[in-house]
């Protein structure tokens, strides 16, 4: 039922919006309204009860050491959430809305930098990309809605918004690796293929580093994450998402370089982000499928953005077809990945 609601307003809005371009703002933030009371009041979906029995774990724990604490929360900012609401409810509920909340917001905010799509971008998060992250990873998708802050900034406030994008879920550490292509160093290195290959391999020493028991950061806190995807391999199958996602990124690609710049989402280092993690995700794929997937949610937002901010940019023709087609693979491929993962005939079910 909730599905088929924000369907509806996804659709009435994202019209609205292209007959009354001047409150385009306004019908973004109406829906992002809709999409957070939905999200986070919703009491079911995939990883709801982890959630409330890890919020009420940490609430339980008070005085521990922060190793503790982030053994069960996973992450920085989750646990700062938890803390600081239960100065307002002690009910477990009043944590995810909240967290739902902010990153609905820092969403809509940083769609200012496409402008004339913003309901557009907003809808199609909320029908295609929503349904997997606000409904199901809400530290994921907090990290994701302040990296997108990042990239819709400049100077220091960018370097801040990295940082909570990165203690709301480490996987956001992928965004510091793309900001070495605005380096003079790395610049020097040839093309923009053989920087991507770098920063990709630099990612995945950081992944392993995180995950593996021998070397990882945080068996020195006193805890292994490692232990949660052991039993966690994907068979070939989980090899096609991020391929398909690959092949419309290369197509597109070209159309993106030729205008790439300064403005924000389209520029090189965003782009250079957006294939660091869906050659990740594509590595990932057989040893780590949830971690593969997670991955390739990132680039998806980050491509979807990019895409549509082209949109406002004037182009060639060929650049134009190109990145349309790109846009409705992008959007097919939303659609196959949410009917096959069940996602959608869950949220169908929610009251």
């Amino acid at each position: 039922m909730i599905l088929i609601i924000l369907g509806i307003s996804a659709v009435f809005a994202a019209v609205a919006a292209r007959l009354l371009p001047r409150y385009d703002a306004v019908f973004a933030w109406m829906l992002g309204a809709l999409l957070a009371f939905y999200a986070g009041t919703a009491n079911q979906g995939r990883d709801y009860d982890n959630y409330m029995l890890m919020i009420n774990y940490v609430r339980s724990l008070n005085g521990s050491s922060f190793s503790e604490l982030l053994e069960i929360a996973k992450d920085p900012f989750f646990i700062f959430l938890i803390n600081i609401t239960q100065w307002i409810s002690d009910d477990g509920q009043f944590v995810l809305l909240t967290a739902v909340i902010i990153s609905v917001a820092c969403k809509v905010q940083a769609t200012t930098v496409i402008p004339r799509f913003r309901t557009l971008f907003i809808a199609l998060y909320t029908v295609f990309l929503a349904p997997g992250l606000e409904f199901s990873a809400i530290r994921a998708a907090l990290g994701i809605g302040f990296i997108l802050l990042a990239l819709s900034t400049f100077g220091k406030l960018r370097n801040y918004w990295i940082a909570l994008g990165i203690a709301a879920h480490l996987s956001m550490m992928g965004v510091v690796l793309s900001e070495l292509s605005r380096t003079n160093a790395f610049e020097r290195i040839g093309s923009v293929f053989k920087r991507i290959v770098i920063l990709m391999l630099i990612f995945l020493f950081v992944v392993s580093l995180y995950f593996f028991d021998r070397f990882s950061f945080f068996s020195i806190l006193g805890f292994n994450r490692f232990y949660d995807y052991q039993d966690n391999r994907g068979t070939l199958k989980a090899l096609a998402p991020p391929i398909a996602t690959i092949v419309c990124w290369v197509y597109a690609r070209n159309s993106m370089l030729q205008i790439s710049d300064h403005r924000f989402f389209l520029s090189k280092n965003a782009i250079a982000c957006t294939s660091l993690y869906v050659f990740a995700s594509l590595l990932m794929a057989l040893p780590y499928v949830t971690i593969s997937h997670r991955l390739l949610e990132i680039s998806w937002v980050l491509f979807l953005a990019q895409l549509m901010a082209y949109g406002g940019i004037r182009g060639g023709r060929l650049g134009i077809f190109k990145i349309r087609v790109a846009f409705f693979a992008l959007i097919g491929l939303f659609v196959l990945s949410n009917l096959l993962s069940g996602i959608w005939a869950e949220m169908l079910a929610y009251h």
